[in-house]
């Protein structure tokens, strides 16, 4: 016959009630981690990917911003090979990529997609030059009066701008900045237009200081912002948004531009 539990155990089978419980609570099960996919784009110094290593300005803008969600359970998925612009921004409004560091705003992809509520860093486009050329535009108003023709990255942003405001652009496509300062310094084309980050780099990597020379003015000021996918909680976007005020009020974003300078 079965018998009963002894009045004496009640006590025993309470307490290891009691300790589960309490081990429940202090050690609640992990909740699961929202993945966000980032984009990688081939412009260099915003990213760099070299023996299967990441690196870059936008690699280190990404990383700081996700060290501070891991409390918030979101972790980013950065993939190992370039992807064409059009193609991170049409796989963004599927919501395919999620998160996209270092795009200007216009007003087709406010339509589609989402800004971060404040810039990561400004940028500046600026007219290069070869060294010892004495009489070389100073400004974006020296280009458009001397009907000075200038070699731009074909379908970028800057050479619709120099073209909307009449610059003429030479009939030469550079296939990227490098090439594009290698026609200049063997005077194959006159003056190159880009954003300052990229022709800094590519100067330091490839060339010589002594080399070249920046116009005085800048062709135009404009800011680049962290550009977010609709598919993503309204939570994770302001998870997100917050972290981008905090690391630019440390002067951490700051921090990283002078590293790529």
């Amino acid at each position: 016959m079965a018998h009963s539990p002894s009045v004496k155990c009640w006590p025993c089978l309470y307490c290891g009630v009691l300790i589960a419980a309490s081990f429940i609570l202090l050690f609640p099960s992990q909740a699961k981690s929202v993945e966000l996919i980032v984009g990688f784009q081939n412009t260099q110094p915003k990213y760099l990917i070299k023996d299967n290593r990441l690196s870059g300005l936008c690699f280190d803008i990404y990383r700081k911003i996700e060290s501070r969600l891991k409390t918030k359970n979101i972790v980013f998925n950065y993939p190992s090979y370039y992807t064409p612009l059009k193609r991170i921004f049409s796989d963004m409004e599927m919501g395919k990529t999620h998160l996209y560091c270092g795009a200007g705003k216009n007003n087709k992809r406010t339509e589609k997609l989402i800004y971060s509520d404040i810039p990561l860093y400004e940028v500046k486009n600026l007219i290069v030059s070869r060294a010892d050329d004495a009489t070389a535009a100073n400004s974006l108003d020296d280009l458009v009066r001397k009907a000075s023709p200038v070699i731009a990255l074909l379908g970028s942003s800057t050479e619709k701008y120099l073209r909307n405001h009449n610059v003429p652009i030479e009939p030469i496509s550079p296939t990227s900045a490098t090439h594009a300062l290698k026609l200049v310094q063997k005077s194959r084309a006159r003056y190159f237009v880009y954003h300052d980050i990229g022709i800094r780099y590519h100067i330091k990597e490839n060339f010589s200081d002594q080399d070249f020379k920046f116009a005085e003015s800048p062709v135009r000021r404009y800011d680049h912002y962290m550009v977010l996918s609709p598919h993503i909680s309204d939570k994770a976007i302001s998870d997100i948004n917050h972290a981008i005020r905090q690391l630019s009020e440390s002067g951490d974003i700051l921090s990283i531009m002078k590293k790529y300078q």
